[in-house]
């Protein structure tokens, strides 16, 4: 394996990987993460798809003593053939590792390195086309339907809340400020900052309008490569109403210090959306939670902030999910409602940093003659 120092989310995939391949079998979720009793998948493969030219798979074999091993291959050639209990103690192991928090090489570290060394993993965050981290050949306990090279992406509750939709240029909504406002005001407001030294985008807003200046909608960004507001493209794909959706939320964010800490889950703005009704809709208790799980869902399958999409998905799996004690559960994606659900119920809301290489937001700045700001959003997974 090339890489070390993995961060916890890092190990948490291959913790996966490990469990999956000695376990051959996870337990299957409703949208709520519990368990549906006597619902499993059955594994009888396992893949890696580490490069473009490189695919691992992993298959369970019965030794002639009754024991369990697991057949690596590469590229369909076998490699080695490694007891499965080889796969559960260095699980175990990863986990110790993880909880006990420890940032730096050590024996335990190097072990573990070594092993899945030894059973050809050589990058710790597998390589794919699309969101899927480990592909699996499944038999589904509620249908028989036997599947091969079923894409799951993997979250784990081991580190930082994992972005379900990531922030991009796409995604920012453009103000233009109203009223007159001279260079040291200026100054003084694009250098309000927190406690810690960020960006106080929410403080910066309310001096704009202790200033006697208002802010006005002017549109979305137009990524550079795009060539066009890939974004409001996207989204107008799931509904012509999604983009003033979303710059509704997010300015009554900014100016109104909404959808924060505790209320930023999709049920709260939606109960928001619901109670304001700022597109003026009918129906709105059915129509809003609609567009934002259609929102979801379609960015689990592929849409994003600043790359025009056609609506294809190639999601043919689900979710692999870690949480605190090591346990997985699954959840299919193509049981799209219910999915769309669980999403729905795991996700929030979230502002990403305001520095020019990521959200690039929250600066009053000059567009010819006239005085901007942007602001910026991204989504994640509440729980992983």
């Amino acid at each position: 394996m090339k890489e070390t120092h993995l961060n916890a989310g890092e190990w948490g995939e291959l913790y996966a990987f490990l469990r999956l391949t000695a376990d051959g079998r996870v337990q299957v979720s409703d949208e709520k993460e519990k368990e549906i009793d006597g619902a499993y998948l059955d594994i009888t493969g396992v893949s890696r798809h580490e490069s473009r030219d490189r695919v691992v798979t992993y298959e369970a074999n019965e030794t002639p003593s009754g024991a369990k091993s697991i057949i690596v291959r590469v590229n369909g050639t076998k490699t080695n053939d490694v007891p499965a209990e080889e796969f559960i103690k260095n699980a175990n192991e990863i986990f110790k590792l993880v909880k006990e928090g420890r940032n730096s090489p050590s024996t335990h570290e190097e072990e573990i390195i070594g092993f899945l060394t030894e059973v050809q993993v050589e990058h710790r965050k597998a390589k794919s086309q699309d969101k899927s981290d480990i592909f699996l050949d499944i038999s589904d306990t509620r249908g028989g339907l036997v599947r091969k090279e079923i894409g799951y992406s993997i979250k784990s509750k081991w580190s930082k809340k994992s972005t379900l939709f990531n922030t991009g240029s796409g995604s920012g909504t453009r103000y233009a400020l109203r009223g007159d406002m001279d260079e040291k005001t200026i100054k003084r407001i694009n250098s309000i900052t927190d406690s810690r030294g960020n960006a106080d985008v929410i403080g910066r807003v309310k001096a704009i309008f202790d200033s006697g200046c208002k802010l006005s909608f002017v549109g979305y960004v137009t990524p550079p490569r795009a060539g066009c507001q890939a974004f409001v493209e996207n989204c107008e794909l799931i509904n012509p109403l999604l983009p003033k959706v979303w710059q509704e939320v997010v300015y009554a964010h900014f100016s109104k210090e909404l959808f924060s800490g505790a209320t930023t889950s999709m049920k709260n703005i939606c109960e928001w959306l619901i109670k304001t009704n700022p597109c003026n809709i009918t129906r709105p208790e059915v129509k809003y939670p609609y567009m934002l799980k259609a929102f979801l869902y379609a960015s689990y399958c592929g849409l994003t902030a600043s790359t025009l999409w056609d609506g294809k998905s190639d999601v043919n799996g689900g979710l692999i999910t870690v949480d605190a004690d090591g346990n997985l559960l699954a959840f299919n994606a193509l049981d799209g409602e219910a999915f769309k659900s669980y999403l729905f119920e795991h996700c929030s809301i979230d502002y990403p940093s305001t520095a020019p290489n990521h959200g690039d937001y929250g600066h009053i700045y000059r567009d010819g003659n006239q005085l901007m700001m942007n602001f910026n959003f991204q989504i994640r997974f509440s729980s992983y």
